[in-house]
């Protein structure tokens, strides 16, 4: 999954967040705007080895990065939020439950081919 989220749109997503977090001044004195360009590097600036030779990475988070986990969440909160809010029958819906890119559904019978 790391792979093929996209890089413009998940470093928009987690710099909102920074800039929405009230209390991210209380932890570090590095401002939202700041981390953002830091989180834009650590992705756009991604490489690793294959064969003994050494490749940039130009799409998508890198497998392995302590930054992929976190970001990828970010990304994935906001595709389900979208998903969700289109979705007809939302009261049919038990539970949802996810960790990385593995999603545990139960929907009400009447709604499964919905």
């Amino acid at each position: 999954m790391f792979t093929k989220l996209p890089q413009g749109e998940t470093i928009s997503l987690a710099g909102q967040r920074l800039k929405d977090d009230a209390s991210l001044k209380d932890r570090t004195p590095i401002k939202a705007e700041d981390l953002t360009n830091l989180l834009k590097l650590d992705i756009e600036l991604a490489y690793f080895r294959y064969a003994g030779r050494y490749f940039v990475q130009h799409g998508g988070l890198g497998m392995g990065k302590s930054t992929s986990s976190p970001l990828s969440d970010i990304f994935m909160e906001r595709f389900e939020q979208n998903a969700l809010a289109t979705f007809p029958h939302r009261d049919s819906i038990l539970f949802w439950l996810r960790k990385a890119d593995d999603t545990l559904i139960a929907i009400h019978n009447d709604h499964i081919n919905a």
